[in-house]
């Protein structure tokens, strides 16, 4: 039984009773059917994912192999594997089981400005720790990444997948504005250099479990994304919603090294990954997948950027 896109409940389930024949299923609910992953809450205290695709399979085995060791470097909880499936000839996919966090998300209505400022210490030693984990020993477990040059040919490699798969939807003027307009990115991208650290790269506040009574951080999940990178991506999340006041309050209390171009690279980012190159990539995926309705969707939004 291969497990992938195809994986729901009954696959799950059947995955679970061959793997560990010793889990009592009392109940199983499914948290999301996203495309990356299949996740499924047992017993109500029990978070099983499947991935779904050799890319994110790739990423769960980053984990497996990090975690470990950031549970000794970080005060914050983070997820522990105790049940652990690696491939076999009859399930020849990697997935994992794990004890629920518990606590509320730090997009919770309910974390107002006063409850911000409480957990600001806790945040803060959590940035300082994950930024300050040794880069050999996150290379040690297939986390891949370096500075700006890495970067910057990784993102010239995506482009040149873009340009191949989604230009050819779009007229031949559009194509130049485009081409001009990934090109002026790219270079403002390795202009701006930076001390790389070991960092979450999907540290949104759906990824933040907080104890509002105590006013600490008490679980940080979904470490797919793992990488060596700008530390600044980190503050994305918090910064988008909480301000520059908050990041500026989290980087004091973490005594992070003066960092001059910090801002200046926290707006790049916001402006390139969160405005510029999401329809770009979804256009790419729509392509691969052959999915042409979404793909002229995309292709449409493209072009009324570039008029």
């Amino acid at each position: 039984m291969r497990i992938g896109l195809k994986m729901g409940m009954q696959q799950a389930l059947t995955a679970l009773h061959y793997a560990f024949p010793q889990l009592r299923i009392a109940s199983a609910l499914p948290v999301t059917r996203g495309r990356d992953n299949f996740v499924l809450q047992v017993n109500h205290n029990l978070i099983f994912r499947f991935p779904r695709n050799g890319a994110t399979e790739a990423q769960l085995m980053r984990e497996i192999k990090i975690l470990p060791l950031l549970v000794e470097r970080l005060t914050a909880p983070v997820p522990h594997f105790s049940y652990l499936w690696l491939p076999d000839d009859y399930f020849p996919s990697p997935f994992v089981g794990y004890s629920k966090l518990q606590g509320i998300w730090l997009n919770d209505p309910r974390i107002v400005p006063p409850m911000q400022k409480q957990l600001l210490p806790s945040l803060a030693q959590f940035f300082a720790e994950l930024h300050q984990f040794p880069l050999n020993q996150a290379q040690n477990c297939d986390v891949k990444g370096g500075d700006v040059t890495f970067w910057v040919a990784l993102y010239r490699r995506r482009f040149e997948q873009i340009q191949a798969a989604v230009f050819p939807h779009l007229s031949e003027s559009m194509q130049q504005r485009a081409q001009q307009r990934w090109e002026a990115y790219l270079e403002r991208h390795a202009s701006l250099s930076f001390a790389p650290t070991l960092i979450h790269r999907d540290l949104w506040l759906h990824h933040l479990l907080c104890d509002p009574e105590q006013g600490t951080l008490c679980g940080v999940i979904d470490w797919g994304e793992v990488a060596i990178g700008d530390p600044a991506l980190d503050f994305m999340g918090l910064y988008l919603r909480w301000g520059r006041e908050r990041m500026e309050e989290i980087r004091s209390l973490a005594k992070l090294a003066p960092d001059p171009t910090f801002w200046q690279r926290l707006d790049f980012y916001r402006e390139f990954y969160f405005q510029f190159y999401p329809p770009y990539t979804e256009a790419f995926k729509a392509a691969q997948s052959q999915d042409y309705h979404v793909l002229e969707q995309h292709v449409h939004y493209i072009q009324s950027t570039l008029r």
